[in-house]
């Protein structure tokens, strides 16, 4: 093997040493393998070099051997002539060197020509490599714990160590051998053992293989093994009482017995290894222990969930249980904690999986203990009822509407209509924000395959569209049927807090607590999603009742998030360009009630003044006439005074003239008897060919009510004067087509 020996001068630069040939011996004199180098011309050792364990060596670029020599204190290098000498000489390094290099491969080595090792008699340590069936581990007792810990601590060397310890540790029932010496050592409150026996368990875990993580949750060996880690010298106070938790019988109780014994195995299995992971073992950041752990977790509960699935006798059990008056409450209880214990078994699953689970509990009676759990007087149990539909909505939201429309075809109580009446009159605030979202899940129509960019178009009506959700012929009948139904049966209950509100009320909303106001603001919010997702039922509701007005109230409250809640509704209104909304928003003095908090903020920067610019913003942009024309004429003043910091309520002006421009000149038209068209008129999607007189009329006057805000009558928009009398006819010209 021949080479080039090179060493690292004070200058970083490498000197030449000479040229010669290389191979590894055993040297008798120092009892040790050594890199000895023979000069080419005279055969003189120009290196003999040990191959010290401390030495750090590198192999570079296939030809290039790199360490730090310390018994000369120099950094060395040889460079061989052939690639394959160097991985010849390299290979030999792990067989002396204990494992220290990752490279090392035990099956190519022990097909490399013998002439590389036999030229002495193998050290104990070789023998031990090609013979595993040699390897010892110290018998365990007080006097050896530190043995065993350093020798355990060389496992994590290379793989093959980890296999050779792991190995006997199975072969000889080591763990159980352990267990005695823990012992002893607690009788005898010896703490510095107890504590090398925790680092002991430590290494061991994390070379365990699947079966002696099996071994250790067996019911004779994992007490004693969560017993040595409560003494973890890295946490020696307080001291945690892990036997005690596992050990206690009331972990585990059954609502009714499960005679399947394998089935019951599962469940303290999967239990344990969950402990394991999450409070004995937290301290160890092994990726590889967490992802194993994981995974028997999940295969452990994928078993039960599906033995559970398929016990149709079981589960119908549980259901006479909810349903019997004669079973106590803390019973029922109990299998809606079951209930709620079985789901989070899933919640690893994939979601095809989740839903088929979901459905073949629903077959078995999930709904009537879903429906028990949401008019029980517990508020932890109805919080765990909202939990769980919510997750079942998670993945499979037809499920839950399939089944609320077979109750209302049956004539029973749906239970969307639980819902609404434990959202408006629950005292748990987590119970009322859990309804609140359970019932927006439900009632969303919009096409989950459409992106959130084109479906906020279809919200807002961007692109000359005026409706607000996703075409109905993309939106499934059952979800027409449900959307129907509500409206039908819930949406007053849903809007009863508002409706039922006076103003005497609305003046002391601010003495509330935050919690009691807090379903004002969710029946707005929902009340406002409502008016995005659904078209013809939304505004119908709204046409047809007080809503408005009683939110119109919301907008005098003293609480800022309830009056930006009740400004989002009217914005969402204002979002559909539905002309006979705007102009229902008008005539209820709606826009009166949002100029005087526009006034009252004064220009504060907060969200509020931002919602009432963005509301005059959409305004302009769309360019809703009605809106415009009566903020314009009424507010002038208050649009222009003091707002230097936006131009959003001067551009609102600006459209104002246009408008009145547009208007003259179509005037001026009619009254040299000129023809129009592709004139627009009104908001978007409001377009007609030709307008009479009479038209214009109708959409430039109000409606003849007087609209009201405090004490003073609010003038309706102002009628234009009469043009100019014209000889044309006043009646409706016939169109183009």
């Amino acid at each position: 093997m021949r080479v080039k020996i090179y060493e690292l001068s004070a200058q970083s630069l490498w000197q030449d040493r000479g040229t010669g040939y290389c191979s590894c011996l055993f040297i008798d004199s120092i009892n040790d393998y050594c890199l000895v180098v023979h000069a080419e011309s005279d055969e003189s050792i120009l290196l003999s070099s040990p191959v010290m364990k401390e030495d750090q060596y590198q192999k570079q670029q296939d030809s290039l051997i790199v360490w730090s020599d310390k018994g000369s204190n120099s950094d060395l290098a040889l460079s061989f002539q052939e690639p394959a000498s160097c991985a010849d000489i390299w290979d030999i390094f792990p067989i002396y060197h204990n494992w220290v290099l990752l490279e090392c491969n035990r099956s190519y080595l022990t097909l490399r020509p013998p002439i590389y090792y036999s030229l002495r008699f193998l050290s104990p340590e070789l023998e031990i490599w090609f013979n595993p069936s040699k390897f010892e581990m110290p018998t365990p007792s007080i006097g050896t714990l530190p043995k065993i810990l350093d020798l355990l601590k060389q496992s994590t060397i290379t793989q093959y160590r980890r296999d050779l310890i792991m190995a006997y540790i199975h072969r000889t029932k080591y763990l159980d051998q352990l267990i005695p010496v823990f012992e002893t050592c607690e009788d005898l409150e010896a703490i510095d053992d107890l504590h090398i026996l925790c680092r002991i368990m430590k290494h061991i875990i994390l070379i365990a293989d699947d079966a002696m993580i099996n071994h250790i949750i067996e019911d004779d060996i994992i007490i004693p093994v969560v017993g040595m880690f409560e003494y973890d010298p890295d946490f020696p106070s307080p001291k945690v009482n892990h036997r005690a938790h596992l050990s206690d019988p009331a972990r585990f109780k059954e609502v009714i017995p499960l005679e399947d014994p394998v089935v019951k195995k599962k469940i303290h299995f999967s239990f344990r290894l969950q402990y394991l992971k999450d409070a004995v073992l937290v301290g160890l950041s092994d990726e590889g222990i967490c992802q194993g752990l994981n995974t028997k977790i999940f295969y452990y509960n994928m078993e039960i969930v599906v033995s559970i699935e398929n016990n149709h006798e079981f589960l119908g059990r549980l259901v006479e249980i909810v349903k019997s008056p004669d079973e106590p409450e803390s019973k029922k209880h109990d299998v809606v904690l079951f209930i709620q214990q079985l789901c989070f078994l899933t919640k690893s699953f994939q979601p095809g999986i989740k839903s088929n689970v979901y459905r073949a509990l629903s077959q078995n009676g999930l709904f009537d203990v879903l429906e028990y759990a949401m008019t029980s007087d517990s508020d932890h149990i109805r919080l765990v009822a909202c939990e769980l539909i919510t997750t079942i909505l998670e993945f499979d939201r037809l499920l839950v509407r399939s089944y609320i429309l077979a109750q209302a075809k049956q004539g029973n109580r749906p239970l969307v209509k639980i819902l609404a009446e434990t959202f408006t009159s629950d005292k748990s605030s987590g119970v009322q924000m859990q309804c609140f979202e359970i019932l927006r899940v439900l009632l969303d129509v919009l096409v989950s395959g459409v992106p959130d960019a084109m479906q906020s178009a279809l919200i807002e009506g961007v692109g000359g569209t005026s409706s607000a959700v996703a075409p109905t012929s993309q939106v499934d009948s059952e979800t027409e049927q449900f959307v129907s139904l509500f409206y039908e049966t819930c949406s007053n209950q849903v809007a009863k807090p508002i409706l039922s509100l006076t103003a005497e009320q609305v003046a002391e909303l601010h003495h509330l607590p935050a919690i009691q106001a807090q379903v004002y603001v969710l029946v707005c919010e929902l009340l406002t999603f409502c008016i995005r997702q659904h078209s013809f039922r939304s505004r119908f509701f709204v046409l047809s009742g007080t809503v408005v007005e009683q939110l119109g109230l919301l907008l005098t409250a003293r609480v800022k998030h309830i009056q930006l809640a009740a400004l989002r509704f009217f914005r969402a209104c204002v979002g559909t360009t539905d002309n006979f909304v705007i102009r229902y928003l008008i005539r209820k003095g709606i826009l009166e009630r949002i100029m005087v908090l526009f006034d009252q903020n004064k220009g504060r920067y907060n969200l509020l003044n931002s919602a009432c610019l963005d509301f005059f913003e959409f305004v302009t942009l769309r360019n809703l006439k009605p809106i415009i024309t009566h903020l314009a004429r009424q507010y002038t003043d208050q649009l222009t005074e003091g707002i230097t910091y936006t131009s959003v309520t001067k551009q609102l002006l600006q459209r104002f003239g246009h408008n009145m421009e547009s208007q003259r000149l179509l005037e001026d038209r009619r009254g040299s008897g000129g023809a129009t068209s592709n004139l627009t008129d009104g908001p978007a999607g409001w377009s007609t060919e030709t307008i009479d007189d009479d038209e214009g009329a109708y959409f430039d006057t109000s409606d003849g009510e007087d609209n009201s805000l405090g004490d003073s009558p609010v003038s309706p928009i102002a009628p234009k004067p009469p043009a100019t009398p014209t000889t044309h006819s006043k009646s409706k010209p016939k169109d183009k087509d």
